[in-house]
C-alpha cells in the first residue's frame, strides 16, 4: 500500500515531479480562465482585476517551474544549481499572490494591499539573489539543501506569512473566509510538515519542497473554487 511518504517522495522525483507540474499548471490554467472571465465581465471593477493579475502571477510561477524542469531533464540547465531557491521563492510569491487578490482587507484598504504586494515581492527578490549566490557554490559539492539554513529560513518565512494571513482573514471576514481559511490551512500544514523534514537524519528529498508539493496538490482545487466563487459574488 502506497504511504503518505511514499506519495511525497514520488512528487519529488522524475516522473512524478513532471506529473506535479503538469497537474498544478492545469489547475492553474483553469483558475487563470476563471479571472479572465469575470474580469471581462466587469472590467472595473477592482476585486476583478486584482483576481486576473493574480491569476497571471500564479501562471507565470508555474510556467517558471516547469521550464526549469524541462530544461533540466533535457540536459540543458543544471536544476539542481537553481531550482531548490527557485521553487521556495515561487511557494513565497503564491502566497503573497493569493493573499493579496482575497483577503477582504484590501478591498477595503486597495492602496496598502498593493504596497504590502509590492514589499512582500521584492523582500521576496532579494532573498532569492542572496541564496542563490549561496547556494551556486554549495550545490557542486554535493550538499543536500533540505538541511541547509536557508531552506530553513524560506520556509520559516512562508510559515509565519500564512499565520498572520490566517489571523487577518479570521479578523477581517469576507464572503469566502471559509475556503481562504482553508486553503491557508492547508498551505501552511506543507510548508510546517516541510519545515520539520529538515530535523530527520533522512529528509523525503535532498532538493526538493516535497511536503509542499502535496500540500499544493490539495489546495489548488480550493484555490479555483474560491475564485469560481469570488467571480460569482459580483
Amino acid at each position: 500500500m502506497l504511504s503518505l511518504r511514499d506519495l511525497v517522495e514520488r512528487l519529488a522525483q522524475p516522473p512524478g515531479d513532471l506529473v506535479y507540474y503538469l497537474v498544478t499548471l492545469f489547475a492553474i490554467q483553469l483558475i487563470l480562465g476563471i479571472a479572465f472571465s469575470h474580469w471581462y465581465r466587469q472590467r472595473r471593477d477592482p476585486n476583478a482585476i486584482r483576481l486576473l493579475l493574480a491569476g497571471v502571477g500564479l501562471a507565470l510561477v508555474r510556467v517558471a517551474a516547469l521550464v526549469v524542469a524541462v530544461l533540466d531533464r533535457a540536459g540543458v540547465l543544471p536544476a539542481l544549481a537553481i531550482l531548490p531557491p527557485l521553487e521556495r521563492f515561487l511557494d513565497f510569491s503564491s502566497i503573497v499572490l493569493v493573499l493579496w487578490a482575497f483577503m477582504s482587507l484590501w478591498g477595503r484598504h486597495p492602496r496598502l494591499g498593493v504596497s504590502l504586494l509590492l514589499v512582500s515581492l521584492l523582500a521576496g527578490m532579494i532573498l532569492y539573489a542572496a541564496t542563490t549566490a549561496l547556494w551556486l557554490p554549495l550545490s557542486a559539492t554535493g550538499r543536500v539543501y533540505s538541511g541547509t539554513g536557508q531552506a530553513t529560513l524560506w520556509e520559516a518565512v512562508s510559515v509565519g506569512l500564512l499565520v498572520l494571513g490566517l489571523v487577518a482573514t479570521l479578523a477581517w471576514r469576507g464572503d469566502s473566509w471559509g475556503l481562504l481559511t482553508c486553503l491557508l490551512g492547508v498551505w501552511l500544514a506543507g510548508h510546517a510538515l516541510q519545515l520539520a523534514d529538515w530535523q530527520r537524519a533522512q529528509p523525503v528529498h535532498p532538493t526538493a519542497a516535497a511536503w509542499v508539493r502535496l500540500a499544493d496538490l490539495v489546495a489548488l482545487p480550493v484555490l479555483a473554487a474560491l475564485a469560481y466563487r469570488q467571480a460569482l459574488q459580483t
